[in-house]
């Protein structure tokens, strides 16, 4: 049964955004400590619920999640699972060069986070036919090149792209969404690789979120 709550997207504060991400971060962890991979991350698939008056976030929707190490018949590990407009640009690019998947990892995942904290920095307030919610479309379309190329312009050229097209209460987060990519790409060009030491990168982006958490105190929409 699933918890009772509501959408990322519903959220009242950018307090209430971060926790809801930062927590599903945590609950990914928890689940690949147990050898799960959740292989679906999309802001559709975090919810906040209301614990003793305190929103957090939850993960939910384990439909496409995986053993971790396994690419056999009985595993979908291999198969182009996930939702477009979040998915990682490694997976994106095997895709569209290749037409073919690649294992799905931790750090497919994580990537995946980091664009739902992207989206929501630009959608969440911003009305749909706005030009800066028009500039994420490519990301969400089936050619996969196009959609490879448009993610990977915005990752690449973040500081004079993608933080110019937050919105007015998401400007304190630019700093965050540096970090973040730092630490998923590395300080020079985008390195596609999975980092054997799943533990830093985790410990590295949950970080990234409480510094920032503890600076934001509940600003409202």
């Amino acid at each position: 049964m699933l918890p009772r709550g509501r959408s990322l997207r519903s959220c009242q504060t950018v307090m209430e955004f971060l926790v809801g991400i930062r927590d599903a971060i945590l609950g990914h962890q928890r689940l690949f400590v147990k050898n799960i991979l959740h292989g679906d991350i999309s802001d559709s698939n975090i919810i906040l619920v209301s614990a003793g008056g305190v929103s957090k976030g939850v993960l939910i929707d384990l439909d496409h999640a995986v053993k971790v190490g396994e690419a056999t018949e009985k595993n979908d590990n291999l198969k182009l699972t996930g939702t477009m407009k979040f998915m990682a640009l490694q997976r994106l690019y095997y895709a569209a060069k290749f037409r073919k998947s690649i294992a799905r990892t931790y750090h497919h995942d994580l990537e995946s986070f980091f664009y739902v904290f992207l989206v929501g920095c630009i959608e969440y307030e911003y009305r749909d036919e706005s030009e800066e919610v028009k500039t994420l479309h490519d990301w969400c379309i089936k050619n996969m090149m196009t959609n490879f190329l448009t993610k990977l312009s915005c990752v690449n050229l973040m500081q004079i792209i993608t933080l110019d097209l937050f919105s007015p209460s998401f400007v304190e987060l630019k700093k965050l969404a540096t970090s973040l990519r730092t630490v998923l790409f590395g300080d020079g060009g985008i390195d596609f690789q999975t980092p054997d030491d799943h533990e830093r990168i985790y410990k590295d982006m949950i970080t990234a979120f409480n510094k920032t958490i503890d600076q934001i105190k509940g600003k409202l929409f």
